[in-house]
């Protein structure tokens, strides 16, 4: 997929850890688990209710595999499928409700071995992401952190570059009120993206964020060239000495990148920005 914008933005605390990533241009990809959302990965397998309807499913998949691995004709893997389950009705049906808690089984476990390292997007007909309140005071600690701001192209050319180790994927985040809904009978012959598509979805709830997602089969840091890290943006109550501190490192290891400092407009409810 395409990026909706190529600005990208990561909101972090003032701490050891987020200090010492941004100095050795890495950003951390964390496990499912240690996301600060417990819904993560929120889906519903969803069969019709009618049994006659998923055993005729069921028996259309088995003939595909039939075919398939038996070189058989469509008309032969039809009517090897059918005889199977006129051989024994009750085996073929406990069959196939034991392959639905299969499939859900091993792509619950393959979702959880996901590491997602989170950003944001501008949201459409909203000031740029890096005035985001909510963003500033649940992320940035109170306005006293700092947010990133990166080229997405740049940032993904380099995971890709910097990390050989790593397989890397990116998604943005659609928010609904309704949880995800799953066929499990999509996946019993063969799997696409939309095996992954749980770890796309967040509730509304979630929508101010605006959240775009890298995502990887490892956990940990990441490497990233510092020409995809475009601007810092300082937080309107980060304390002048830990203002110096930022600026020591943008000055020794970005060189090239802009550095703002922000500050509020109470009369119109605006973050502002100027440049140091």
């Amino acid at each position: 997929m395409e990026f909706p914008t190529d600005q990208l933005y990561k909101f972090a605390s003032f701490n050891e850890n987020s200090l010492s990533a941004l100095a050795d241009q890495s950003v951390w990809f964390s496990d499912v688990d240690s996301l600060n959302d417990p819904f993560e990965l929120s889906f519903e397998y969803v069969v019709s209710e009618k049994e006659e309807e998923n055993i005729a499913k069921f028996k259309e998949i088995g003939a595909k595999e039939i075919e398939h691995s038996l070189s058989k004709s469509t008309t032969q893997a039809k009517q090897m499928a059918e005889d199977i389950y006129d051989k024994n009705r009750d085996l073929f049906v406990k069959k196939m409700y034991e392959a639905i808690e299969l499939i859900q089984s091993q792509q619950e476990k393959t979702l959880g071995k996901l590491n997602i390292f989170s950003t944001s997007l501008d949201i459409p007909e909203e000031p740029e992401h890096y005035k985001n309140m909510l963003m500033w005071a649940h992320y940035a600690v109170s306005f006293t952190g700092f947010c990133l701001q990166f080229s997405a192209t740049k940032l993904l050319d380099s995971f890709r570059s910097h990390n050989s180790e790593s397989k890397i994927g990116h998604c943005k985040v659609d928010y609904s009120d309704v949880t995800h809904k799953v066929n499990p009978f999509t996946y019993m012959n063969n799997t696409d993206e939309s095996y992954f598509a749980p770890v796309q979805f967040k509730h509304l709830q979630w929508k101010y964020e605006g959240e775009f997602r890298f995502i990887s089969s490892v956990r940990g840091l990441h490497k990233y060239s510092p020409d995809a890290l475009e601007r810092i943006y300082l937080g309107c109550k980060m304390p002048e000495s830990k203002q110096k501190v930022i600026l020591a490192i943008a000055k020794e290891y970005f060189p090239h990148v802009e550095v703002y400092k922000t500050s509020i407009d109470k009369t119109c409810y605006e973050i502002v920005a100027e440049k140091i």
